[in-house]
């Protein structure tokens, strides 16, 4: 960061082509060891025992991981085998930005619907409810701004009051859309992905135990990981390499320290996918006719993982409510 500050004298949030120089690989190693500290203090000298699934063979959680994987296959195919198509797909109103509003409002409902279904029982805490609904209003939003509210399905006009907004929408996020974007990414991968890492290595945990039917598993993890390979014209900020890396780091302590070897060799999928994913964009990013899209497959893979966060917290949420209620 001080090097971003006083040597380069960079904004904390922009955009611009990936800069390899000596200096800017310098900066990179110093952003690995830092992660790497960070990480090790953290665990200290724990050595977890990380488990995906309590249930053998391919569960849910693991079966969430492979259609992920599966997805951030495809999207790279479709990168270097159609690159037009790959390209349409992530204009505005494309097949990209309505799969990520309907994945982000399904989400919404699936947390509506738990939150109604255990609202009010003596087995479910009344503040978790209230957690839930907070979620499920999150969700709701996101999906919203993820389509401007409608605009361009009901033919609204942009209010006055959102004039300056960059794109002429009727959302938030382009009133700052760099910084809004750049906090997006960032604390999805810190609730998605650092959170589970932290509880897992250092059993130290974020909530209360009302709140921790809120907690996302490992599993989820792996999903926080792989978006975080979607990164060309922000490989430069400081933020993005910091997700990377640590995403990078994050799979290597999970595969190291799984308990089984179907978990590893879950993670070390994930690992290789996650890998091949960004090199591939950044070597091949520069022949591309624009810059941004393939931000746009991050903004799809995100609401994916929060899609199946959302369904595997209600199936948690009953599994808890079963225990409690069992003699």
């Amino acid at each position: 960061m001080s090097l971003d500050c006083f040597y380069w004298q960079t904004p904390f949030c922009f955009r611009e082509y990936p800069n390899f120089s000596p200096g800017h690989l310098f900066r990179s190693l110093l952003i690995i060891l830092s992660i790497a500290a960070i990480g090790l203090g953290i665990m200290g000298k724990s050595r977890p025992a990380v488990t995906l699934s309590a249930e053998d063979g391919w569960s849910f959680e693991r079966l969430s991981v492979l259609v992920n994987i599966v997805a951030a296959c495809l999207i790279l195919a479709l990168f270097v085998r159609a690159p037009a198509l790959f390209e349409t797909s992530a204009f505005e109103d494309g097949p990209v930005e309505w799969s990520s509003f309907v994945l982000l409002f399904s989400g919404s409902a699936v947390v509506t619907w738990t939150a109604i279904r255990y609202r009010g029982k003596d087995n479910v805490p009344r503040l978790a409810t209230c957690g839930l609904v907070v979620l499920a209003v999150t969700l709701f939003l996101v999906a919203m701004e993820e389509i401007s509210w409608g605009q361009r399905v009901f033919g609204f006009r942009t209010p006055d009051a959102l004039t300056a907004n960059m794109q002429d929408e009727a959302n938030l996020h382009n009133l700052a859309t760099n910084e809004v974007e750049f906090a997006y990414y960032f604390f999805v991968f810190v609730f998605m992905a650092v959170v589970p890492f932290v509880r897992v290595t250092s059993g130290l945990s974020f909530w209360s135990r009302t709140f921790e039917i809120l907690e996302p598993r490992p599993f989820i993890a792996l999903m926080g990981c792989i978006a975080c390979a979607y990164t060309y014209d922000m490989w430069n900020s400081l933020l993005m390499q910091v997700t990377f890396f640590g995403a990078v780091g994050i799979l290597i302590v999970f595969a190291v320290f799984a308990a089984n070897r179907l978990d590893r060799a879950v993670v070390l999928l994930t690992l290789v996918i996650l890998l091949v994913s960004q090199v591939t964009f950044l070597v091949r990013g520069a022949f591309r006719p624009k810059k941004a899209e393939v931000n746009e497959y991050r903004e799809l893979l995100m609401p994916l993982g929060l899609f199946l966060y959302a369904i595997s917290m209600s199936r948690e949420l009953e599994r808890t409510a079963r225990k409690r209620v069992e003699p």
